[in-house]
């Protein structure tokens, strides 16, 4: 006899899920990230999506309990099956991807560099060959001190999720909402880059058609034209999308030297408005370079000078008798603790601008989501949070040699500049997708508005 006060769903995997307990027995999406979220999306969006349920409505608004709004049922998540384990890097060389085993699984190319140190200790430097290069042994020893690794069922392998409440609305209202949830929300690490990302099977092989979930819960939706036929080649399709959108690619990355959509987009309106990185490279050029017994200058790409100067030489200066609005514009794509900049001393040596809020926000994550559905990429945006316009931030500058940061410099102020950001009136965040992914020569390839 069926449990009435249990529900039971297949969840199907479409990206490896970045966990930081991939060593445990059984290690899976965890039931603690799924309910905490579950929670807030119900009690958020689950009068507009199911407007006509007013006696589920009525219901949720008398259950949900103390300010977080916790609801009175539980989760289980368990996976029958041992699922592939993935190393994410940024990048592995030719003679480091030519020594590692054929059982062993990695994702290269993403935007991915929390673990590079990490990954460099699975190689062994062993000598050198005829043209000098270097000859690499794999250590499989050194796999333990990975951190996190990407964990990937397979497209048959179904997790299952189990819901458990004595209130028979409550397991009426989760069972309404879970299919649109899991189409709005990824999980783990780096979920807004389309890590983590699930759909809910209703019956046996059987979906919801998953666009028709997005129309839902994204006011901006997008997808690729093209689909990909495996995980490197969709996370690499993510990875360019969104270092296109917001940071923009340098001369020696695959593909070339590429601006920044965001930045081009702000520098193309009728008002223009600059970037903190521009402003960060002016303050560096100007305060710091030559401050120093030794001069560390900024790295320049060739042919691409990091700022315009107007009469051809490197001083970094704004045009004459302009005056540029610059703001803390990448903000609203998500806040960095800290920018970094190459120099001309090597990849060791770098200039660093820590942020901070005038206040208390610490953390905003994107309002760009990026899933993979059947092979095709998603880009999905919500809003930029109101609270994230007009907001002022410190900016302090550092010099990082190795992995230690210099002193601060001789004068003792309390930072270095501010910068605020844009306006509400200056940023559409659905408009810039567009200018972004189809009403630009620039734009990225390879999209398609839904």
């Amino acid at each position: 006899m069926a449990n009435p006060f249990k529900r039971t769903f297949e969840l199907v995997q479409h990206t490896p899920l970045i966990h930081f307990q991939h060593d445990q027995a059984g290690a899976t999406l965890r039931a603690t990230e799924v309910k905490a979220k579950l929670d807030r999306f119900i009690n958020d969006k689950f009068k507009v999506l199911f407007p006509d349920k007013e006696g589920l409505i009525n219901s949720l608004s008398e259950i949900s309990v103390g300010e977080s709004k916790s609801l009175p049922y539980k989760l289980r998540i368990t996976n029958s099956y041992e699922p592939k384990k993935y190393l994410l890097t940024s990048y592995i060389s030719a003679g480091k991807r030519g020594v590692i085993p054929t059982d062993f699984h990695y994702l290269d190319g993403l935007s991915y560099f929390a673990q590079e140190s990490e990954v460099n200790e699975l190689f062994e430097e062993v000598g050198k060959d005829r043209n000098d290069r270097p000859i690499y042994s794999f250590v499989s020893e050194k796999q333990s001190i990975i951190s996190k690794w990407g964990l990937m069922n397979g497209k048959k392998e179904f997790l299952e999720l189990e819901v458990f409440s004595l209130d028979q609305d409550i397991l009426h209202i989760v069972e309404l909402v879970l299919p649109y949830f899991f189409a709005f929300q990824n999980f783990g690490t780096r979920q807004s880059k389309g890590f983590g990302c699930f759909s809910v099977m209703l019956k046996k092989g059987e979906e919801v058609p998953f666009e028709q979930l997005l129309d839902r819960v994204y006011p901006h939706r997008f997808r690729s034209i093209d689909t990909f036929q495996n995980l490197s080649e969709q996370l690499r399709f993510i990875s360019t999308s969104y270092k296109l959108l917001k940071s923009g690619r340098g001369s020696r990355e695959n593909g070339g030297y590429h601006k920044s959509l965001l930045f081009m987009y702000m520098d193309n309106k009728a008002n223009p408005i600059k970037w903190e990185k521009r402003r960060i490279k002016r303050y560096i050029n100007n305060n710091l370079m030559e401050a120093r017994r030794r001069v560390v200058y900024l790295k320049v790409d060739n042919n691409n000078a990091p700022i315009r100067s107007h009469d051809g030489t490197q001083d970094w200066d704004d045009e004459l008798g302009v005056e540029y609005d610059y703001r803390y514009v990448r903000a609203l794509l998500g806040l960095a603790e800290q920018i970094e900049f190459q120099t001309n001393q090597g990849g060791n040596t770098k200039y660093v601008a820590k942020i901070e809020h005038t206040g208390d926000i610490k953390r905003y994550q994107s309002p760009i989501t990026f899933k993979v559905y059947n092979g095709r990429v998603y880009l999905l945006a919500s809003h930029v949070d109101t609270d994230m316009f007009d907001q002022t931030f410190n900016f302090n500058i550092y010099l990082k040699e190795g992995n230690r940061m210099s002193a601060r410099r001789e004068h003792n102020q309390e930072y270095d500049f501010q910068l605020t950001t844009p306006s509400k009136v200056d940023f559409d965040l659905g408009e810039f997708l567009e200018f972004a992914l189809l009403n630009n020569e620039e734009n990225i390839d390879g999209y398609e508005q839904i």
